[in-house]
């Protein structure tokens, strides 16, 4: 199998770290926490979930319009 044995390529843009692995920039607790309210609901209550996803979606588009309203003004 030739494709096992295929060099990677490594990421041509952004930050890496001494091994080479790209470094994600950081984000803030709010889409954390959404994040992971979207990826793991299990074991919760569905309309609660749904509730605090509705929440946090809310405070991330703002915190994105503030960032970028921000930006503009600079």
């Amino acid at each position: 199998m030739p494709h096992e044995f295929d060099p990677c390529e490594a990421p041509i843009e952004g930050e890496v770290d001494k091994w080479g692995f790209t470094i994600k920039p950081s984000i803030s607790d709010d889409a954390l926490i959404l994040m992971c309210l979207k990826n793991a609901p299990c074991g919760s209550d569905r309309k609660q979930a749904i509730k605090l996803i509705k929440i946090y979606e809310d405070k991330v588009r703002v915190e994105q319009l503030v960032k970028t309203y921000q930006e503009k003004i600079k």
